[in-house]
């Protein structure tokens, strides 16, 4: 089953944000929701500036990770259908992910803007948003059973 890893850093600044998603979309197969990935960075910095929310917490980072025998059952399109549809469960949200295949265990990580492109207000749900997320992908894709790992059980 697939755990879903929240990365429990601050990423309170600007540099922060530029450096996640260059590591989350290096030499990995890429998309987005809500955004263009390749002009990933411009656009969430855009949207904190046209709102005035530059300072505080950037971005959320997370990861989901795959066990190979749920490789199985998916092909490359069901991996970057579970990255988009993870951006259309945070809707107002811009999203990006890229999914790494270069270690044993292949896994995506996901780099969410903290301000709403639609009006404007930060993301603040926290835990309960991403237990929700673990059903909503649960209901997407049966076969996967997905869980989230506790936070405070990992750290990068």
């Amino acid at each position: 089953m697939p755990n879903i890893v929240l990365v429990q850093n601050e990423y309170k600044d600007t540099d922060a944000l530029q450096k996640v998603i260059d590591y989350a979309l290096r030499g990995s197969i890429i998309g987005g929701y809500g955004i263009d990935p390749n002009y990933a960075f411009n656009q969430m910095y855009c949207i904190k500036s046209v709102f005035h929310k530059t300072d505080g917490v950037q971005l959320k980072h997370f990861i989901i990770s795959f066990c190979n025998r749920e490789l199985l059952s998916l092909d490359f399109n069901d991996l970057l259908s579970v990255g988009f549809r993870t951006g259309t469960f945070f809707k107002e949200y811009q999203l990006v992910y890229g999914i790494h295949l270069d270690t044993q265990h292949v896994h995506m990580h996901c780099v969410m803007n903290t301000v709403s492109f639609r009006d404007g207000h930060k993301f603040c749900d926290g835990l309960k948003a991403f237990y929700g997320l673990c059903c909503f992908l649960n209901k997407e894709y049966p076969n996967l059973h997905t869980y989230l790992r506790h936070p405070d059980s990992f750290r990068i």
